[in-house]
């Protein structure tokens, strides 16, 4: 058994009385201990900490029927900020977030120079990806604010912890995992904060849960479904992201949507099936053909809707969210015809919508290092 310290009690305490205040904005010490059953003596201790370290201001008194009127405190959003780095497509988008996960500045970057093979991903998560963020936390314009954190999302499957990207296509990562430690520790050391690497579709779907939440707090599960250069999804359950013992969770494009041909041993995956309706879907779009758009949608959503309907029928996640650029072309059409096939094929009801943001991907990785940083913000 893991032995205690009364240090993680006072760091659960402090964790604790944060999250109410980002998610109540205002607040008196006696509402603190109200809302979280912390001691006064406690509760003085956390809101002096936070006025020290700036994330809380006195916004004035407030309104009491007999005796002293309580001290107000406000929640001060832009104490501190992190930064969510994406890789989609052919673009590098970095975002400045602040404490709530308001964007304060956010780029893009075309960046199909250095992914036309050979990927020259050396360039790309070095100098160009140095210069970007750089230039964006400029646009942010933060002054001495506190950075906590960076995370880098990577179309492909990842090791968050050993710093290397196993394997994405889209990068050219096909057999020999990509050690990437070299490139992050350079963002490191020009941010002066750590820097986390993610997968693209886990960052897009940890920002559309805080999006979707900020308006209806009971949102808990979903399933994002990204449409890029490849697919993939980003499986929430209980508030919680879904990343698997290998980190390989929701890599539906390795899925086997229909066996293979006679004669070969080449089975077809959802990926495979993905990569050449995609182009079609470009063509399409290139050439404004509206009933192609139409058409294309319909068949990419004929075979999606199959790995929908089979994330549901492991894990019960009742939403599915579209997302990606590919996705956004598409639009309603796609949309609509994923609901189609999902309702012929899957006898349990599953919500089939647009992202609400197409910048949920960013969000989500500045909120991924947010929620590290502040942990450690937060051990004396």
């Amino acid at each position: 058994m893991k032995r205690y310290v009364a240090s993680h009690l006072k760091d659960m305490n402090r964790k604790l009385v944060y999250d109410l205040f980002v998610s109540e904005h205002q607040l008196s010490r006696m509402d603190i201990c109200k809302l979280t059953d912390i001691s006064a003596p406690t509760v003085l201790k956390i809101v002096d900490f936070f006025l020290r370290h700036g994330l809380v201001a006195e916004a004035g008194e407030g309104v009491a029927q007999l005796g002293r009127k309580p001290q107000i405190y406000r929640f001060c959003p832009n104490a501190a900020y992190t930064v969510g780095i994406v890789l989609e497509g052919k673009q590098l988008m970095v975002g400045v977030a602040n404490l709530l996960g308001e964007l304060k500045a956010e780029r893009v970057l075309d960046v199909t120079e250095l992914m036309t093979p050979p990927v020259r991903i050396d360039a790309l998560l070095g100098e160009a990806l140095i210069d970007e963020v750089t230039a964006t936390l400029a646009q942010a314009e933060i002054g001495n604010a506190l950075l906590l954190g960076a995370c880098l999302a990577v179309p492909g499957q990842i090791d968050a912890r050993q710093r290397v990207i196993s394997y994405a296509n889209a990068l050219g990562i096909l057999r020999e995992p990509l050690d990437v430690g070299a490139q992050l520790a350079a963002l490191e050391k020009r941010l002066g904060c750590p820097v986390l690497l993610e997968n693209d579709v886990n960052a897009s779907a940890v920002g559309e849960l805080m999006l979707r939440q900020a308006k209806d707090a009971s949102v808990q599960d979903l399933v994002y479904i990204l449409m890029a250069d490849g697919v993939g999804a980003g499986i929430i359950v209980d508030g919680r992201l879904l990343r698997g013992r290998q980190h390989g969770a929701g890599e539906i494009g390795k899925m086997v949507i229909d066996r293979a041909e006679e004669g070969t041993d080449a089975s077809q995956t959802l990926s495979r099936q993905y990569h050449t309706l995609r182009l079609h879907a470009t063509d399409a779009l290139c050439a404004q053909d509206t009933q192609r758009v139409e058409q294309v949608a319909d068949e990419l959503a004929a075979k999606v809707a199959r790995a929908v309907a089979h994330i549901h029928t492991v894990v019960d996640v009742p939403l599915a969210v579209v997302g990606g650029n590919v996705g956004r072309k598409l639009g309603q059409p796609l949309v609509d015809a994923l609901r189609k096939y999902v309702r012929l094929i899957h006898p349990f009801p599953i919500q089939c919508v647009p992202t609400v943001n197409p910048t949920a991907n960013v969000i989500g990785a500045a909120a991924i290092a947010r929620a590290q940083g502040i942990e450690v913000f937060f051990v004396d």
